[in-house]
């Protein structure tokens, strides 16, 4: 007799068709719906974050891109600040018209509450509309920042006058230069190291001097997702305090 197992092609036939004629429970098939519907939930939770993730680098890409290229606007016109030499300066009860390369941070009447503009004259004059003098970029003017309301948000904005003593009327054209502003506040050092957060280098409190730095801090972004960018610029031209 031989040793191994031997059946007809008959015998698996029946066998394979008693086998497959049992399928799958109904336990079996509710266990590997609940499997996939975890697996499914799974990879839709991934997806969820990762698009989450996404959308949260590119807006902070995009915030940090606008303030870097704020921050680059200011640090360009603080580097090439003109002021007047302080044995050429006369306070302003000798002089007849208030020093015209003025360094001023202060609150005017149309500037939001809270919000601060800059004032000094540099030589980076930017043509922003077309005039009929031929001025070039780079020539001396009088750089102002400060912010607007614009709908329902505040832009920081920039202009620039070639005639130091013009006034502002009719307003000059402005430069929006950051949008989605919520937070923008100036501080100055004297030569002393001390801290101010307003300046005017025609008053008696500031000893007639320029500062000798600018410290920047501006929030950008929405309500409850806003981030603060800080900077500092060392000016390479100040006048000394008056003691």
């Amino acid at each position: 007799m031989s040793p191994f197992f031997t059946c007809t092609p008959r015998d698996w036939f029946l066998r394979s068709g008693r086998l497959s004629s049992q399928g799958f429970t109904l336990l079996e098939i509710l266990v590997t719906v609940a499997i996939l519907g975890i697996v499914m939930l799974t990879a839709l939770s991934a997806l969820s974050a990762v698009n989450r993730t996404s959308a949260h680098i590119q807006e902070t890409l995009t915030t940090t891109g606008a303030a870097a290229e704020a921050i680059g606007w200011i640090e360009a016109d603080l580097n090439a600040i003109h002021v007047t030499a302080a044995s050429l300066y006369r306070t302003p009860d000798v002089a007849e018209d208030p020093d015209p390369y003025g360094f001023r941070c202060f609150s005017g009447p149309e500037d939001p509450s809270d919000f601060k503009r800059l004032e000094f004259a540099a030589r980076a004059h930017r043509p922003l509309a077309p005039t009929e003098l031929e001025i070039s970029a780079g020539a001396l003017a009088r750089v102002s920042y400060f912010v607007r309301r614009v709908d329902d948000r505040f832009v920081l904005m920039r202009t620039d006058v070639f005639d130091l003593q013009a006034g502002w009327d009719p307003p000059p054209p402005a430069a929006v230069i950051c949008e989605n502003v919520l937070r923008l506040e100036w501080s100055f050092i004297d030569d002393q190291g001390e801290i101010h957060d307003e300046w005017d280098s025609d008053e008696e409190q500031w000893e007639f001097a320029t500062p000798r730095a600018v410290q920047l801090a501006i929030e950008i972004g929405e309500e409850g997702n806003s981030r603060t960018y800080h900077a500092r610029f060392v000016l390479a031209t100040a006048r000394e305090a008056r003691r």
